[in-house]
């Protein structure tokens, strides 16, 4: 289980026609893990995707850590739910 959250400009967000709006970047939580310092597992920004993929058997101290650049990043729109 994870928790997603999406960044973006009010100017970008604000607009009633939801295919019309734009985010800008993102991050993933794992849902299951306790305590105050569990970083994200990926964080998207613009230009920018780092990734943390947790390893065993010391889980959040072992975790390699992956930053990639992104020379062709724009902006997209949030995932639509069907109704």
């Amino acid at each position: 289980m994870v928790w997603v959250t999406e960044f973006g400009m009010f100017q970008d967000l604000n607009k009633k026609e939801q295919e019309k709006r734009r985010i800008f970047g993102h991050t993933v939580v794992d849902a299951t893990s306790s305590g105050a310092l569990r970083p994200p597992l990926i964080v998207h920004a613009p230009g920018l995707l780092w990734i943390r993929s947790p390893a065993p058997p010391d889980f959040w101290a072992q975790s390699p850590e992956r930053i990639f650049g992104i020379a062709d990043d724009d902006l997209y729109r949030p995932r639509q739910r069907k109704p």
